[in-house]
Order: structure tokens, then C-alpha cells, then sequence
């Protein structure tokens, strides 16, 4: 693939129907350019072929997959830093393998990147139920009322909008650039074993 703009990254375990889902609702309302420029990585911690076998067959339907398979189990936080390791993209969004993409928001997203040059994005989520995830509870869990660029750190947790911190814990919610995210990932890599190594790539 050439000029990829955005690699999604998912680590998996054990979640096929899940990430099959999940795979499905990033590509769903997309159009055929943007898709020459999307990139889905897969890292695979499972101890069966059934993710794999899943893989292949999504193949078929969207070429731009690459598929990881770990020989051993290596551990989620070292599966997330894998994926993003693994994309190519000028962007790098890490999703979870049970969350779902909105139809068409992928396009969205890639669409605004386009129009600049971001160390990082924090997007917004929705909370959907958990029977069915397309019933949604809550459309704005961050309460946004329009996009916003902050410049640095200092501005980002200023004031009133620890949403923003809470935001950077949910790795769904977050894009990095690609080559800041190469700057920091040995510094962020100390701290691998904590329960949101995410949210330190991000306050690197």
C-alpha cells in the first residue's frame, strides 16, 4: 500500500466474533479512495486459529489488512505497543477489539487528519448498550460542542476540561502521529506493565 494516511491498530485475544465486528464497522460507509489510504493491523495474542481463520476471510473484502500472530502470548500491554509498532501510517488510531466504529466516522476522521498536521488526536466516544452495541446511551461522552486544537499539554488539561485527561484512558479514543509516537515509544515503554500504557504514550 502507498500513502497510507491511517493504520488502525487493534490488538486481540481470544475475540473473534468481537473483532469481526469491530473490523467491519471501521470499513462500513467508507469510500473506495479513502480506503486506499486506510491500513487495519491486527497483533493476535490468541491460543487458537479461529482469529486467524477470520482474518483471511476479511481479506477478501478489505486487502489493506495485515494480520499478526504472536507464536506465545506476550500480554496485552505489549500486544497494544506491537500494533501500534506495526502500522505505517501517517496516523496511528489504536482500537480495542470489542468496540465499534460509527458507520462512516472513519471516513470523518481521516478526513479531518487530512487537514493537518497533529502530534496526537483525542476523538470523541459514545457508550453504546452492552447487549447491543448499536443502541446507543450516550452519543457525547466527552460533551463536545465542536473540534478544538490545543497546543501542548498545559492547554489540554487546562481549566475545566479534565474530560480530556479521562479521555486519554480510553484507547479507543486516541490517534497518534506516527513518527511522535517512534520519539517517545522508549520512554513510554517504561511504563508497559501499568494498566494504561496508552495514556503514557500520550503524555510523552
Amino acid at each position: 500500500m502507498k500513502d497510507v494516511l491511517l493504520s488502525v491498530c487493534i490488538p486481540t485475544y481470544n475475540r473473534p466474533g468481537d473483532l469481526k465486528a469491530c473490523l467491519f464497522s471501521i470499513i462500513r460507509g467508507v469510500s473506495a479512495a479513502d480506503l486506499e489510504k486506510l491500513e487495519i493491523v491486527i497483533t493476535d495474542n490468541s491460543d487458537n486459529d479461529l482469529t486467524g481463520q477470520m482474518a483471511e476471510e476479511f481479506k477478501k473484502v478489505f486487502p489493506g489488512l495485515i494480520y499478526i500472530k504472536n507464536e506465545v502470548n506476550i500480554g496485552g500491554p505489549h500486544n497494544l505497543f506491537q500494533a501500534l509498532n506495526s502500522g505505517q501510517g501517517k496516523y496511528l488510531w489504536l482500537l480495542g477489539d470489542d468496540d465499534l466504529v460509527l458507520s462512516g466516522k472513519t471516513a470523518v476522521v481521516m478526513g479531518k487528519l487530512a487537514r493537518g498536521d497533529y502530534a496526537a488526536a483525542i476523538l470523541n466516544f459514545a457508550q453504546g448498550n452492552h447487549d447491543n452495541p448499536e443502541i446507543l446511551l450516550l452519543e457525547n461522552c466527552l460533551g463536545v460542542k465542536k473540534d478544538r486544537v490545543f497546543q501542548g499539554h498545559d492547554e489540554l488539561f487546562a481549566g475545566s476540561e479534565f474530560l480530556n485527561f479521562f479521555a486519554i484512558n480510553f484507547m479507543s479514543a486516541l490517534v497518534f502521529n506516527r513518527e511522535d509516537f517512534k520519539a517517545v515509544y522508549k520512554q513510554a515503554s517504561q511504563f508497559i506493565n501499568t494498566c494504561y500504557p496508552q495514556s503514557y504514550i500520550f503524555l510523552q
